[in-house]
């Protein structure tokens, strides 16, 4: 966020917005398309033959994450799914991520 506003603080300065009333002001679609179009500018900084390998791999990345989400949407639309995590629950009294216990 304080680097959106550092790019943004020639125009926050002249509309008297500091620099948490514009980080609170910031929130969901809105630092993600910030965020986008921070990243197109950073490669775009790059002379042209790293400039290529960098776009290949943001638009790769941006590839793998519609790809991973939309898998995680498969997913959890799954009722399987759904009634497979809540049976593992009750089996294992919830206690996914504890050590095990000591078999003395």
């Amino acid at each position: 966020m304080d680097v959106l506003y550092a790019i943004c603080k020639p125009d926050a300065d002249k509309q008297g917005v500091t620099d948490e009333e514009f980080g609170e002001a910031m929130a969901g679609d809105a630092i993600e398309q910030a965020t986008e179009a921070l990243l197109d500018e950073i490669v775009d900084f790059f002379p042209s033959a790293k400039r290529q390998v960098m776009r290949k791999i943001l638009n790769a990345t941006r590839r793998f994450e519609d790809i991973a989400r939309a898998r995680l949407d498969r997913i959890l639309q799954d009722e399987q799914f759904e009634a497979r995590l809540v049976s593992e629950l009750e089996r294992s009294g919830g206690s996914f991520g504890t050590a095990p216990e000591s078999s003395e």
